[in-house]
């Protein structure tokens, strides 16, 4: 809902920025602005992040102080066939939606605020929808733009009002994104410009007459939650639903009984007169107030493991370059499609504070900032830019493989600053396999933009350390094309371990010898993989992370025990290391076998810096086996018990289940495999 200022003509239009093209787009994209400098171009970049041709997207600006109409001027020259910006006489947001639809094309019209955020591909997917299901108008269904309880009561408690009323009467706010035929919006004569509250209502019970109305399913519209946090919740959803069911009864309601304005972001988005220096990228600032208890060993990041209270929009960019050693990202929050970085404080060194990066984040948080995932790119071109960032090396493994202690032992030569297993990777992996890789492309620009803002922290850190060696999760490898730096530069490394030592570490990473008698005594292993494996959310987190879990041939093995579990996570891990090496030969700059490493330490760090094109570290023996003896995890949750958990009977069965697999038969007489050696992915495969 908005306001208007008391007008009884409307104005004339002003003049599109750029010009026409000559075919039809299917859908025209309106946006009202009034001083969103910062906020509006987040949502454009989200817009154009995977927009075509089948769309066009207008701004009107209301003669915006701020530089609002600058920033959008500046991407409809970067992008004339997709971007235009027209001009309102003055202000008035029913005004500004009627200027931008007086100059579409498009066969449809989708309304947005300019504080929303949604991607082309999903209002194009609604009008599919709409087209199908016969519809002459809909709305989209909304998700908080905060992950705070009680604004996700909020947007919930909207979803449930918009479901109820539809079916009474066309009711929905203006910021669902109403999406219109361009000729019903033209045969209603679009919104009243006369009205100061509820024209939104209004408009949508006038262009739906003759046809039907309804929520789509899928699809849901961020909401940003700014009025909420700056009015106050139970404030403003008292306005919100007075207006809702008010209109309800008189869509035409001249006056509320209270004061209501739809802008707020003047004195929001911290604004400033054309002319400013330095760009803006605008984040959602929260404090942490508390966190969640773990519930696992090794959970992934999450932004629901944080209790934190907003504290209003950052310009990022400007306190990155403050305090860039202190804000790293963290994980990603892929239903608000936004980046979550975590601030610590001064003094707090992240890669000391854990031998794990993702646990020191989470550990010492003080703010958090949420990022839109469109901003992620931008952001990092402002701060390290493709050409100047360093070229990463990613240390991929099949886990308990000693990954750690390599990279500490990497890290310790003075050229290479190690950070094991940053979380937005593992996520990524996760989101691409869930997707069946159609997600592909958007991940591997977010991961790219991700990798440079990490790298910015490490350089502010330390401006003369060297290049960042990126130790992954192990089940990240499938994924491994993704995180390939768009500057062309990178190396990736693998590190394995033979198999049956690296079951027994899984298996101490979780239990004791006691506790793993007790478990194999009930069945409790086979149980809880019985239970995961049966519940499809649990199932597809499981095989996005040991893809053989749901193989036919093998199904029934990992849901048998933990051991055949981590059987199959190592062979999934072996495979897929094969696969990337047959489909680039070269993908890795070195394979290396933990146990060459352990017996010739000397030998393969000489030969992998050397893959790696990095000067030889003049590394005493005794130094390097004083780090080899350390246990790189000490502290740590997923710390070995150093106790061997594995049975006669339970190694038969790890064999057994090697041998069924190509990758087992070949590791029952491994090859020699150093910094400089290759197993054989063809034999293997054969």
């Amino acid at each position: 809902m908005g306001s208007n200022p008391p007008s009884d003509t409307p104005g004339p239009i002003g003049p599109g920025i750029a010009p026409q093209t000559p075919s039809q787009p299917r859908l025209s994209i309106v946006i009202p602005a009034l001083d969103e400098a910062g906020i509006v171009d987040r949502l454009l970049y989200e817009l154009l992040d995977d927009a075509t041709d089948a769309v066009e997207i207008i701004v009107t600006d209301s003669g915006s102080s701020d530089d609002t109409a600058a920033i959008v001027e500046a991407l409809a020259q970067e992008h004339p066939q997709l971007v235009r910006l027209v001009r309102a006489p003055r202000k008035g947001v029913s005004l500004a939606r009627n200027s931008g639809a007086a100059v579409a094309r498009g066969e449809y019209l989708a309304f947005l605020d300019a504080d929303a955020r949604i991607a082309s591909a999903t209002l194009l997917a609604g009008v599919a929808q709409m087209e199908q299901r016969g519809l002459r108008t809909a709305a989209l269904y909304f998700v908080s733009g905060s992950d705070c309880w009680s604004d996700r009561l909020i947007t919930g408690l909207f979803n449930v009002a918009m479901a109820g009323l539809q079916y009474l009467a066309p009711t929905a706010p203006g910021s669902s994104a109403y999406l219109v035929p361009r000729l019903a919006h033209e045969q209603a004569g679009g919104y009243n410009e006369t009205l100061y509250f509820g024209e939104d209502v209004d408009y949508l019970r006038r262009v739906s007459r003759g046809g039907r109305f309804r929520m789509l399913g899928q699809g849901r519209i961020v909401l940003d939650m700014r009025r909420f946090h700056r009015e106050g919740r139970l404030k403003l959803l008292g306005k919100m639903a007075y207006g809702t069911f008010a209109q309800f009864f008189n869509p035409k309601l001249a006056k509320p009984p209270f004061e209501y304005s739809a802008n707020v972001a003047a004195s929001d988005s911290g604004s400033a007169p054309s002319g400013r220096k330095a760009p803006r990228v605008q984040a959602d600032s929260y404090v942490v107030t508390g966190r969640r208890p773990r519930v696992i060993p090794a959970e992934p990041a999450s932004a629901s493991h944080f209790f934190k209270r907003p504290i209003g929009s950052t310009d990022l960019a400007a306190l990155m370059q403050e305090r860039g050693a202190h804000i790293t990202p963290y994980c990603l929050d892929d239903r608000r499609r936004r980046l979550l970085l975590v601030e610590v404080e001064q003094g707090v060194d992240l890669l000391d504070a854990d031998p794990f990066f993702y646990e020191a984040q989470r550990d010492h948080a003080v703010r958090l900032h949420a990022l839109a995932y469109s901003d992620v790119p931008r952001l990092a071109d402002l701060l390290m830019p493709t050409a100047t960032a360093p070229a990463p090396v990613f240390l991929h493994s099949t886990g308990r493989c000693g990954s750690t202690l390599l990279s500490q032992l990497l890290a310790s030569t003075g050229t290479l600053q190690s950070v094991s297993e940053p979380d937005f990777y593992s996520q990524a992996t996760i989101l691409s396999r869930l997707a069946g890789g159609q997600r592909d492309r958007e991940l591997r620009r977010l991961m790219d933009g991700c990798t440079r803002l990490l790298g910015h922290a490490l350089r502010c850190r330390d401006p003369a350390a060297g290049r960042p060696l990126i130790k992954l999760r192990s089940w990240c490898l499938p994924a491994a094309p993704l995180f390939e730096p768009l500057s062309g530069r990178w190396h990736n490394v693998f590190l394995y371990r033979d198999p049956l030592p690296t079951v027994n570490s899984f298996l101490n990473a979780y239990f004791s010898a006691r506790q793993y008698r007790l478990w194999r005594r009930w069945r409790l292993d086979r149980l809880l993989l019985s239970a995961l494996g049966a519940f499809p959310p649990t199932r597809a987190a499981l095989a996005a992370t040991v893809p053989l879990f749901e193989d036919p041939a093998f199904r029934d093995d990992g849901r048998r025990g933990a051991a055949q579990y981590f059987t199959l996570q190592w062979l999934s891990h072996m495979q897929d290391s094969l696969r990337l090496q047959q489909q680039q030969p070269g993908f890795f700059s070195a394979r290396i076998r933990y146990e060459d490493l352990m017996s010739r330490p000397a030998d393969v760090l000489r030969e992998l810096m050397g893959a790696l094109g990095e000067t030889v570290p003049a590394l005493s023996d005794a130094a390097i086996a004083g780090l080899l003896r350390h246990d790189s995890q000490q502290g740590s949750r997923m710390q070995s018990k150093g106790e061997y958990l594995l049975s006669a009977e339970i190694e038969q069965v790890v064999g057994a289940l090697l041998a069924a697999h190509p990758a087992g038969r070949a590791m029952s007489n491994p090859p020699h495999a150093s910094a400089e050696g290759r197993l054989d992915a063809q034999a293997i495969a054969d």
